[in-house]
């Protein structure tokens, strides 16, 4: 569910028709029900200027989708996991989670285009990020979200359409999850 959950969440800040866009093909078990949940989400959140909503470990869907971008996207990787029991018996699953945003850049942009792409996607992560923190205060269930150790990195990808932006990543934290 964990990862049914992170899909959810960062799918309120994309409007409906990029939602939309995502959902290809129904061909897993779910599937509508994940799409209608998507699009009963709240219009609140939304931040203008996302034109795609890119989830997922897979390098080459990863990497086609972001070749296929025209324009800011948001990519939601996650990765290893690891769990420890502590002296209470309690255990304790963490998972590292990166958020991206970045735009595709041509080849022949120069330094003041690549300073204003890279300024606008750190304010759009930076609000991404905002609400995060808020959300996290409080709310037991998105524990999972960074209230406190978090990095976030320039993100240069020549490979992934030149995309130029910024990188948050932290290392989630669930009890009994994985």
């Amino acid at each position: 569910m964990i990862i049914r959950d992170i899909f959810l969440y960062f799918a309120q800040f994309v409007h409906k028709d990029v939602l939309r866009d995502a959902f290809l093909m129904n061909n897993a078990p779910g599937w509508n029900e994940l799409l209608q949940e998507c699009l009963a989400l709240p219009d609140t959140r939304v931040i203008p200027g996302i034109t795609s909503f890119i989830i997922g470990p897979d390098e080459d869907s990863v990497r086609q989708r972001i070749t296929a971008a025209t324009g800011m996207y948001i990519f939601v990787d996650y990765g290893a996991a690891t769990s420890y029991i502590d002296s209470m018996d309690v255990k304790t699953d963490k998972m590292h989670i990166g958020l991206t945003c970045a735009v595709p850049t041509p080849e022949d942009s120069d330094q003041p285009s690549q300073v204003l792409f890279q300024d606008e996607t750190l304010s759009v992560l930076k609000a991404i990020r905002d609400a995060m923190r808020s959300d996290s205060y409080g709310d037991p269930s998105l524990e999972w979200l960074p209230m406190e150790a978090s990095t976030v990195s320039p993100f240069m990808a020549k490979a992934l359409a030149g995309s130029t932006g910024w990188m948050l990543e932290w290392n989630a934290k669930f009890i009994d999850t994985l």
